[in-house]
């Protein structure tokens, strides 16, 4: 089996979750309000919350068309969602993630920044195309859109840098996905029928592509990117 046909199964049988579901409960969605204020709940206006997290991602933002082509699928959900609460990913804060230096609840070790650091000065990459999967939604209601990378080169690269920093935390993801938002409240039967028609639609669609030619080494201080420090910038040859 190819490492495309491989990834592809991967977000299949976490999609396989939702589409179990004949509508999102309260104990479906718990999951997906811990990472926003539960004041901002309340008040039914989403804030992701502060966190802690170094890690290597690209976009922020994307090109120009594929931002458009982002908004589009994003205008769709909205439409179908309506008033029940959710939170969609700011435009200029979508990103697909490479890797993660330290997560929240880890140690702060500088040394993995500098070498990761060294890594890049040290490693040349040619920019990546990524091609568009469809959106999935799971059944926490967290809502990605999956990507696959032409011949595994965003996977290859990934695994190099781990094989080469050992220090790295071995919790990294094995998917190409960028993430578009959160249900955040209970949805009936209807509005999960229409938001399964539309993921199982946008699978079937012509894949859009886009260029991925730097990364963006960043401090995230709060969920979603929507407070970071751009640390270091490294770009394709």
């Amino acid at each position: 089996m190819s490492d495309d046909n491989e990834l592809l199964k991967s977000y299949k049988t976490r999609f396989d979750s939702f589409l179990k579901l004949k509508s999102f409960k309260e104990e479906n969605i718990l999951h997906s309000r811990k990472y926003f204020e539960e004041s901002s709940l309340l008040l039914r206006k989403p804030i992701p919350k502060k966190l802690d997290v170094y890690c290597i991602v690209a976009g922020l933002p994307f090109q120009d068309d594929f931002i458009d082509y982002l908004k589009n699928l994003k205008t769709k959900l909205s439409s179908i969602l309506m008033d029940s609460l959710y939170y969609l990913v700011e435009d200029s804060c979508q990103a697909v993630e490479l890797l993660v230096a330290k997560w929240p609840d880890d140690e702060f070790n500088e040394n993995i920044n500098k070498q990761l650091i060294k890594y890049f000065s040290n490693t040349q990459f040619n920019p990546i195309t990524l091609k568009t999967g469809g959106v999935q939604i799971h059944d926490d209601g967290c809502i990605i859109l999956r990507c696959i990378d032409e011949n595994a080169r965003f996977r290859s690269l990934r695994k190099d840098i781990i094989n080469n920093i050992d220090i790295l935390s071995t919790r990294q993801s094995s998917w190409v996905h960028i993430p578009i938002g959160r249900i955040l409240e209970p949805i009936d039967f209807k509005k999960t029928s229409l938001l399964k028609k539309f993921c199982i639609s946008s699978q079937n669609q012509k894949p859009y592509k886009t260029i991925i030619n730097k990364f963006h080494f960043v401090h995230e201080q709060q969920w979603y990117q929507t407070n970071i420090d751009f640390l270091h910038t490294f770009n394709a040859i």
